[in-house]
């Protein structure tokens, strides 16, 4: 059986719950490409059915940075354990 992206795609979205975000589907694929290249690396596939996937926009969100007075609370609370 040929795998194609758009088997692939298909069959990710359709045989899975969906994902909280497009940031944990990205995680996924990672996880899925990496797979995939140890079944080259074994002989068992002969090219990347997803070469030509690219990862999913994400909106990057700017998270507030911790200030001086947080982490004086926080050494605070971790000295008094």
């Amino acid at each position: 059986m040929k795998l194609q992206v758009c088997t692939l795609t298909a069959s990710w979205s359709n045989g899975r719950p969906k994902a909280k975000n497009r940031a944990t589907v990205n995680l996924d694929m990672i996880a899925l490409h990496n797979v995939l290249k140890r079944a080259i690396d074994d002989g068992l596939l002969k090219s990347l059915p997803m070469e030509n996937l690219r990862p999913l926009k994400v909106d990057q969100r700017n998270r507030p940075l911790v200030t001086a007075e947080q982490f004086e609370k926080l050494f605070s609370a971790a000295a008094s354990l």
